[in-house]
């Protein structure tokens, strides 16, 4: 090892045993009460636009009256003039609710004869949702912010970006009957409709950088956008705590500061806010619609570029672990049995081989890669040569012989042309050795047979993904694995569809077993470094608010036909396909039971694709 019913109540379902509850957070310091508040804000733009079209359809009035299954509500929209239901998306927005602390749930998830009710404060918000319909209505002008700030694009019809920040100066008018907890949380995700799109069209301009770097007053003139416009978004800010606008100048307060340096974590969402925008189309009409791309080839559903800064910001941490796991294998495995490639499956522009080649130089395998090159340049040996041979167990003998063996190439596999361009670009204006081929997650043995032609066996190399396994388009498991579904009791809490069919939650754990069956025989040897995202229980999320991102991912996931797993049934599926994770290098943040992201370093049984 690496040193339902549809009687008057609904009871919600029961919540696993958890062995690790995340601690108290009682008196969180200031930094922290910014992350709960950034959270906050980032449910809104999922919970607001999902009650909002459940609204729609009728099916927020039904579940006003009573408990209803999601057959029930798919009937009751088709009686009130929606021709098309998409259970799999309503399930999706139903779960939203649930994880925010609106709505309870009973049944098997995945199935249409789950049954949801809304709690006291579900009751509370949708007695006051024409309160915020305004604001909701930002949405679709949301990924266009940076242009409306800075470059004069007009707004949307309707929208009335003034009248939006009084509403919030008034805190949306809500009633003070609503409950003091119900209304400041109502309050917050609202906000972060406004907020969040704000916070990443300044950050993204170099605005909030600007300001920081003045160290004090900013005249907004200079800024170069539009002067009314900034000033009504620095105002919204300024409501938060963040900035302090003083006439025609800005400044960030010392909260500010560390808000527009962490203003990246609202990336994600806000890059999503096409999707929920568009939720009644997915709920009611064509996913075509909504999944397609525009006149300029642009996804309609998701702001891309926004949507890759947003993410890689999030990651530092998860990435820092894996770099501990390569150092790991490169300096303690002995050389003999070190993999001769690295590949990245998914490896977009290739910036993570970048950094793992980066970060193996710093191991004993990178000294010997810079020897072996030195060799077979014809150079001349360095100081601490002889102690690195010898400490690897190697001769010069060996090295001299073979130098080429001891070196590592990077290997870059990515479904989409242009991916793979760019990873060329990449690793090439670096100078590491490389290889980029076509690669497609779901098919493993095609990887081995086009490795195969340029001289590798992907046996030999360690393999590597990021985000990855659950954005595999969906297919159906083949007949034989289907028996096997008969007998599985799911476990997952996610709300699984393809293009809005919906998918059983057995049937989504059949196929990862199948998925990961399929890779087993060939990381054997050198071992499987994945990086995944997970759901944790809606119930469980909404006595985590404020500390947990699930009601927000979960739901941009679940509603873009994106399969993730809890994390304990993601661990037991890769046991059943045959992997096994190295428990000193098993890692999860936070590090308790709400865990929604793992970092696993795998290895697979004995058999095909290793020698």
């Amino acid at each position: 090892m690496l040193s339902v019913t549809t009687s008057e109540t609904v009871a919600p379902l029961a919540l696993p045993p958890l062995q690790s509850w995340p601690e108290p957070d009682l008196a969180p310091d200031p930094r922290r009460r910014i992350q709960r508040e950034t959270f906050a804000h980032t449910y809104g733009i999922a919970s607001l636009p999902a009650l909002t079209a459940l609204k729609e359809g009728g099916i927020a009035d039904l579940l006003v009256r009573g408990p209803a299954t999601v057959g029930k509500m798919a009937a009751h929209a088709r009686g009130e003039g929606k021709a098309t239901v998409n259970t799999g998306y309503l399930h999706a927005a139903l779960r939203t609710l649930v994880s925010v602390g609106w709505a309870t749930r009973r049944g098997a998830p995945g199935s249409d004869e789950l049954a949801y009710a809304f709690t006291p404060a579900g009751r509370a918000v949708v007695g006051v949702l024409r309160k915020f319909e305004a604001v909701v209505s930002f949405l679709p002008m949301a990924t266009r912010t940076d242009a409306f700030l800075m470059h004069g694009s007009a707004p949307d019809p309707g929208v009335d970006f003034d009248a939006l920040s009084a509403g919030m100066s008034r805190a949306w008018d809500l009633p003070d009957d609503m409950g003091p907890h119900v209304r400041e949380s109502l309050v917050r995700q609202i906000n972060g409709i406004l907020v969040g799109p704000i916070m990443v069209a300044l950050k993204d301009t170099g605005v909030l950088d600007r300001i920081d770097a003045a160290g004090g007053p900013m005249k907004i003139a200079d800024l170069k956008g539009e002067t009314d416009r900034l000033k009504t978004a620095f105002r919204i800010l300024e409501r938060q705590g963040w900035t302090v606008v003083e006439g025609g100048y800005v400044s960030l307060t010392a909260a500010g500061t560390h808000a527009a340096s962490k203003a990246w974590s609202y990336g994600t969402m806000v890059s999503y806010a096409p999707l929920l925008a568009d939720l009644p189309q997915l709920l009611y009409g064509d996913p075509v619609k909504v999944f397609g791309r525009d006149d300029r080839g642009h996804e309609r559903h998701v702001r891309r570029d926004w949507n890759v800064k947003g993410s890689g910001a999030s990651h530092l941490t998860y990435f820092a672990k894996a770099d501990e796991i390569l150092r790991a294998v490169f300096d303690e495995t002995p050389v003999r049995e070190q993999p001769c490639f690295v590949a990245d499956m998914g490896c977009g522009d290739g910036s993570l081989l970048r950094h793992v080649w980066e970060v193996l130089q710093t191991t004993r395998r990178g000294r010997l890669m810079k020897l072996a090159d030195r060799v077979r340049r014809r150079g001349g040996p360095a100081e601490g040569d002889d102690d690195l041979l010898a400490q690897l167990g190697l001769t010069w003998k060996e090295v001299l012989k073979h130098p080429a063996h001891y070196q590592l190439r990077m290997v870059g596999a990515d479904f989409n042309e242009k991916a793979r361009q760019e990873t060329k670009k990449t690793l090439t204006s670096a100078g590491i050795p490389h290889e980029v081929v076509f690669g497609d997650i779901a098919d493993p043995d095609r990887f081995a047979k086009d490795l195969r032609k340029i001289g590798l066996e992907i046996g030999d190399g360690l393999h590597m993904r990021s985000f990855l396994d659950h954005n595999a388009p969906w297919e159906t498991p083949p007949g034989e694995a289907l028996h096997a579904v008969e007998g599985r009791r799911a476990h997952s809490s996610g709300a699984y569809s393809d293009r809005g069919q919906t998918l059983p939650n057995d049937v989504v754990e059949q196929r990862y077993v199948e998925h990961f069956r399929a890779w087993a025989p060939y990381v054997r040897k050198h071992g499987l470094l994945a990086i995944e995202l997970h759901h944790i229980p809606p119930e469980l999320s909404a006595g985590l608010l404020g500390r947990t991102l699930e009601p927000s991912y979960g739901t941009v996931h679940d509603l873009s036909d994106q399969y993730i797993l809890d994390l304990p049934v993601y661990d037991e599926i890769l046991r059943e396909a045959g992997l096994q994770a190295d428990p000193d290098a098993s890692f999860q943040f936070p590090d308790t039971d709400a865990a929604t992201v793992s970092v696993r370093y795998l290895k697979g049984p004995r058999g095909r694709g290793g020698s």
